[in-house]
């Protein structure tokens, strides 16, 4: 079976009691990801950055 990315969701600590990367960013098959994708704590898609996350990164201006 194939794999795809999928994006965690914002305050998802935890996707099958596997640590989340720093990318928050996991490649799954579509089987292993069902689950979690019809929950909302895995997206098919880059997640949107928050009107609260707006901050400059440090270096950024």
């Amino acid at each position: 079976m194939s794999k795809k990315t999928y994006y965690v969701a914002d305050g998802v600590s935890a996707i099958s009691a596997a640590r989340i990367p720093e990318s928050r960013k996991l490649r799954l098959t579509e089987g292993e990801a069902m689950h979690d994708v019809s929950l909302g704590r895995l997206l098919t898609s880059k997640p949107k950055a928050s009107a609260g996350s707006a901050e400059s990164v440090e270096g950024e201006e």
